[in-house]
């Protein structure tokens, strides 16, 4: 972590992709196994996608998983992922954060702030930001198709997975279903 912190503070954004993609690289099956378990009533969907992404048609997986994501973060907090609400996560509201540890409201934050993948395209245009759900899904970006954004979609989902399993640890952590 201390390594990645260093490369983002000397703005090595590259050498931050290639650290975090050789991890995310080197848990595939894990994480892949973990989200058949967890959600077996998304699993066909799931193979379909960690199968595109295993062939290298990440084009096919990327939407895959982002659209899986959303399914996900329903299931667990009864709002989209990528839903706003006065331009704040859907996501945000559905956290109740008063008597959270610092480690655990540290590790949703990012279910409380809006994010570049959730980020309306129209406030993005300008911006060189090329993984956008909004985009992707909706057929406005069309070079999304890579490795990094298949192995980004992957760590999204796998962070779902450690909510929620911290969830499970702590009864009010959150509101939804």
């Amino acid at each position: 972590m201390m390594r990645l912190a260093d490369l983002v503070d000397e703005q090595s954004f590259d050498a931050v992709d290639l650290e975090l993609s050789e991890f995310f690289r080197s848990r595939v099956d894990e994480i892949s196994n973990s989200l058949y378990s967890q959600y077996p009533h998304r699993q066909h969907i799931l193979k379909a996608a960690f199968g595109a992404h295993d062939r290298g048609d990440y084009a096919v997986s990327v939407p895959l998983f982002l659209i899986q994501a959303d399914g996900i973060c329903y299931e667990m907090l009864g709002v989209q992922l990528y839903k706003k609400r006065r331009g704040i996560p859907a996501t945000a509201d559905a956290i109740d954060i008063q008597a959270l540890d610092p480690f655990t409201a540290a590790v949703l934050e990012p279910l409380r702030i809006l994010l570049p993948l959730a980020e309306d395209t129209v406030k993005i245009q300008n911006l060189d930001i090329a993984f956008n759900r909004h985009a992707i899904v909706h057929g406005l970006a069309t070079q999304y198709g890579t490795e990094i954004n298949s192995l980004k979609s992957i760590s999204l989902l796998d962070y779902l997975l450690f909510v929620y399993r911290r969830a499970i640890e702590d009864d009010d952590l959150l509101d939804g279903p």
